[in-house]
């Protein structure tokens, strides 16, 4: 209100409007800021006169009295400002406001409430920032329904007038936008996280096989748990954490060979609620059968006491195909894994066949020392012996790998074993002789 101007004035101009006077009459069938161009508007046609001044020097005046009550909705607050959706309504009832600025596109929504099929009215003054539209993109339903209307602005508000028939309507007004941001999403229901699928393993060797899954689908992901069994339909125990919901994969190591495994992967959510993965098995490789090596003789025939001169041959199994080894021979020793190969009598490189065998070879030929001799495959290359690596032939004569040893040793053996059992038969003869009783 300002009485200091020459009128005192008790509105706010058009189409903002005044107040609601109850005790002021009028009819409202006009509009504009004359009230002379024809549609209602909730204004009175006529200016409510607070105090006429005989001498018309400062007449009071509300030159837009309302012709219904005005009421007011808080909408919320924008840059330090309130803003509040007003009414100029007959409705007896407003309520169940609502405003969606999340929607697509924003609108505001309410109830209406009057006598049953009276007529009803409504103008709603809407802040641009709370929702926004040209003059023609407005969209007005009540009941779901599409109604006419007229619209209004100035610099900060839009105002939309229509028409109903009383009873419960719901109104719905949609705008085009908003500046208002959407309230955050509600938090997830604390329900458990999605499970991840594991896919069957794969890259198996004797000691490890690789897992992998889909990645969570949950926003409150957590971590990933792997769990390990020997046992199908048991969880058994966790073995590893990711905590990365990116990383859906890990490889077991430290598994024994030819033995078959269970996993399982449990998610976990922010909540510490979990879902587990499907059960998938795998079967570690079985370790390959232990490189053998063996002496033998040209036809590849097991032998295991030359003599000297005749050539020392070698043959065994299960290398890698194709591939080179030294192979040596050493006096007999007593062997210890870790210790250093000794000192060789003889050695060779030999080249394995497609399948991983030695093909026969004579790596000592024409030997000329006497004695016990193992032969080894050093077949990682690094000049000591290692128990489950190595090839090794040490105990087939006595401790020995093979004996070599002097022919004539072999026929001296065989004479002297002649010349005892001659003289044994000789000695028993000479016994009969003299105790026999024939000869007394």
């Amino acid at each position: 209100m300002d009485v200091t101007t020459p009128s005192g004035v008790f509105d706010d101009g058009y189409p903002s409007g005044g107040n609601y006077w109850s005790h002021y009459t009028g009819v409202d069938v006009k509009s504009g800021p004359s009230q002379d161009s024809p549609g209602s508007d909730s204004i009175v046609d006529m200016p409510f006169i607070i105090y006429d001044d005989p001498d018309d020097i400062k007449d009071i005046k509300d030159s837009y009295p309302f012709i219904a009550p005005v009421g007011s909705v808080d909408v919320g607050t924008l840059g330090g400002t309130d803003y509040g959706v007003d009414f100029v309504t007959n409705s007896t009832a407003v309520s169940a406001f609502l405003f969606d600025p999340s929607a697509d596109p924003p609108y505001i929504s309410f109830e209406v409430e009057g006598e049953e099929g009276t007529a009803g009215f409504c103008r709603v003054k809407i802040p641009k920032a709370v929702l926004s539209a040209g003059d023609t993109e407005w969209v007005v339903e009540v009941n779901g329904q599409p109604v006419d209307y007229t619209v209004s602005s100035d610099a900060e508000n839009t105002y939309l007038y229509f028409t109903y028939h009383h009873s419960i309507q719901e109104v719905k007004i949609i705008g085009k936008e908003t500046q208002f941001t959407p309230p955050p999403p509600p938090p997830p229901p604390d329900t458990p996280p999605s499970p991840v699928t594991l896919n069957p393993p794969s890259e198996i060797t004797e000691t490890s096989m690789k897992l992998s899954w889909t990645e969570s689908v949950d926003t409150d992901f957590k971590s990933y748990v792997v769990y390990q069994s020997n046992a199908g339909g048991s969880l058994g125990a966790p073995i590893y954490a990711l905590t990365t919901k990116s990383a859906t994969s890990y490889t077991v190591t430290d598994l024994t060979a030819d033995t078959t495994y269970y996993f399982t992967v449990r998610v976990y959510d922010t909540g510490d609620l979990y879902a587990d993965s499907n059960q998938v098995s795998g079967k570690t490789l079985a370790a390959p059968a232990p490189a053998t090596v063996e002496s033998c003789d040209s036809a590849g025939t097991t032998k295991n006491t030359f003599n000297l001169g005749e050539d020392v041959y070698v043959k065994g199994g299960g290398y890698a195909p194709s591939t080179e080894y030294v192979v040596y021979i050493v006096a007999d020793a007593d062997w210890m894994d870790g210790m250093a190969i000794p000192a060789n009598v003889a050695w060779k490189y030999i080249t394995t066949d497609s399948t991983g065998n030695l093909p026969r070879d004579a790596v000592w030929p024409n030997p000329l020392s006497a004695g016990k001799y193992d032969i080894i495959v050093d077949v990682n290359k690094n000049d000591v012996y290692d128990e489950a690596v190595d090839a090794l032939d040490d105990f087939d004569v006595k401790t020995a790998g093979f004996f070599v040893i002097p022919e004539y040793w072999l026929g001296t053996v065989l004479g002297l074993t002649g010349c005892f059992a001659a003289l044994g038969a000789y000695y028993m003869s000479k016994r009969g002789r003299i105790y026999h009783p024939s000869y007394q």
